[in-house]
């Protein structure tokens, strides 16, 4: 009996220090996130160099990789006799397909994959651009240029199976006293590719998801 008693009693401290545990964990993770927006929300400006604000520049490698198609077409062209025709026709559709697709590849800014949506918001520009500072801080993108007064924005996700990394960029611009109208806009850092997975995507609606739940 004694022995039952014991254990009904144990079970009742260990519920009763799960619970305690529980309610300690909930306060601090309440108090850090307030300490988190109320740091937020004190920030003006912020200029980081080493994070990059722009696209590639793809020009200069651009026809780098027309290179390789020149030995294929080379050898396509003067192989009629030792490869036969139909390979040589193989090899010298091969490299001007290359040099097709290369020459249709983008070299500057946008992107083909670039995504843009604009919202309004009822709030003035400087807790707009608070809201915009935290969902795309929840991104987990590093901020290259953020300033408040300006309503700009530009800041970099890191790389990923989808792309290697996209750039966001926000622009927000007060309506009135008490509105603003915010644009957010995701490209990818490598501008000539034709598919992002939804990497832009998931960006801009997620940070509009997060702005529509303020």
């Amino acid at each position: 009996m004694n022995t039952e008693l014991i254990k009904d009693f144990l079970g009742v401290v260990c519920a009763a220090l799960a619970l305690g545990t529980a309610w300690i964990t909930y306060r601090v993770a309440k108090k850090k996130a307030t300490t988190n927006q109320e740091a937020t929300s004190r920030v003006l400006k912020i200029e980081d160099s080493d994070v990059r604000q722009k696209p590639w520049d793809m020009r200069r490698y651009k026809w780098v990789g027309a290179l390789g198609a020149l030995p294929v077409l080379v050898l396509g062209i003067t192989g009629f006799e030792t490869l036969g025709s139909a390979l040589s026709i193989i090899y010298i559709a091969m490299g001007v397909g290359v040099i097709a697709v290369i020459a249709f590849l983008r070299t500057e800014p946008p992107s083909r994959t670039r995504k843009i949506t604009r919202l309004e918001l009822q709030l003035p520009i400087e807790k707009a651009m608070e809201s915009c500072l935290r969902a795309t801080s929840g991104l987990g993108a590093q901020v290259a240029k953020y300033d408040a007064a300006a309503g700009i924005l530009i800041a970099k996700t890191g790389l990923s199976w989808r792309s290697f990394g996209e750039i966001i960029t926000i622009e927000v611009t007060p309506l009135d006293q008490g509105r603003s109208q915010v644009e957010i806009q995701s490209d990818v850092v490598q501008v000539s590719v034709l598919i992002d997975w939804g990497a832009n995507r998931r960006n801009v609606r997620r940070i509009q998801s997060a702005l529509l739940n303020v």
